[in-house]
């Protein structure tokens, strides 16, 4: 392969991971105009792989093209009702699927993600707001759960789509993260699905699973519905 093409293909590669970085930061606030020359010059890449970058975090789904502009897209109360519809059918079974599918090593590192998270839940103060890097290290330790669960199962695919989506979320978990206690309830409710998947109970595993998904759902949407997030047709850019 040509070197020009190599560079180029590593230019869009590095730009696509710089912009989402700042969405996914709060830097690029929702709603805000994307701008392929403005981008350009920040990151010091020309406008040719930004575009591109671009293309791809519309796929993603974390840019909006409307008839005139890009922007950083708002996230609507009906498309965090999609978002968990998929993550509630998917993740649930692949709960079932990582207790019939697992090996004992694979329990044995659930059950050392797991204590890892208890033991954080006991040092970390309810009000998590006031030390925000205890929200990213909270977020490591459900990574790592979350992926042991994929590997269990054995399902890449899977893991992919469920990764998408949660691109789409990370701002609103984020922010859920840092209310009072949310961290204590998140390890309480995941603690009880990895013992189910130790008992071997993998109904049960799934059962668990999806009332977890379906109450952080419930939490997100009377949180957007107060705030007033729009709801779908609202869309403040739908038009513009």
């Amino acid at each position: 392969m040509p070197k020009r093409k190599v560079a180029s293909q590593e230019a869009w590669v590095k730009a696509y991971d710089a912009i989402k970085h700042r969405i996914l930061s709060m830097e690029m606030k929702p709603g805000q105009i994307v701008s392929e020359n403005k981008l350009s010059q920040q990151l010091g890449i020309s406008r040719t792989p930004i575009r591109e970058a671009l293309k791809h975090l519309e796929l993603d789904g974390l840019i909006v093209a409307s008839k005139r502009r890009k922007r950083v897209f708002v996230l609507t109360i009906h498309e965090v009702e999609e978002i968990f519809e998929l993550k509630i059918a998917i993740e649930g079974e692949i709960a079932r699927l990582a207790v019939e599918k697992g090996e004992q090593q694979d329990f044995d590192a659930l059950r050392e993600v797991v204590q890892s998270m208890s033991r954080f839940a006991d040092i970390v103060p309810e009000d998590t707001f006031e030390v925000p890097e205890w929200i990213d290290e909270w977020l490591a330790l459900d990574r790592r759960f979350h992926a042991l669960l994929f590997q269990m199962a054995d399902n890449k695919r899977a893991e992919q789509i469920i990764k998408n989506l949660n691109y789409q979320w990370h701002r609103l978990k984020v922010g859920l993260l840092a209310m009072e206690g949310r961290i204590q309830k998140s390890v309480r409710e995941h603690t009880q699905i990895a013992q189910a998947m130790l008992d071997d109970d993998a109904a049960q595993a799934e059962t668990l699973m999806k009332e977890h998904l379906a109450n952080l759902r419930k939490v997100i949407i009377t949180i957007m519905s107060t705030f007033h997030f729009p709801m779908d047709s609202e869309h403040p850019f739908v038009n513009s």
